[in-house]
């Protein structure tokens, strides 16, 4: 009858050792599988903002482009109209430069 109590007790501690090395085991898997899908995660978040990031720069650069033809096309409109009043300007000049050495 001891003996019984005996074997019943070792067989209960093989049995909680088994389990206790299958908890382990499911457990290490869990955390690899936690792990892994964290990567995944951590991963996609970096391409999207590396997405994100590369669509913003895009952006700037389309914005830049544009301000800077409209600004090219301001000044040459500066410009052309100062030709203009140059040359408007240039023909009285001449004008006097004539009347003073005729003159």
């Amino acid at each position: 009858m001891i003996q019984n109590t005996i074997d019943a007790i070792k067989d209960a501690e093989t049995a909680a050792e088994k389990k206790v090395e299958a908890a382990k085991r499911e457990a290490s898997k869990m955390k690899t599988e936690v792990k892994e899908e964290a990567d995944l995660f951590r991963n996609a978040q970096f391409q999207k903002a590396e997405e994100d990031s590369a669509r913003a720069m895009d952006e700037t650069v389309s914005q830049c482009r544009e301000k800077t033809r409209q600004t090219k096309q301001r000044i040459a409109a500066e410009v052309a109209e100062i030709n203009k009043e140059a040359a408007e300007k240039m023909e009285g000049a001449v004008e006097a430069v004539i009347r003073s050495l005729v003159g």
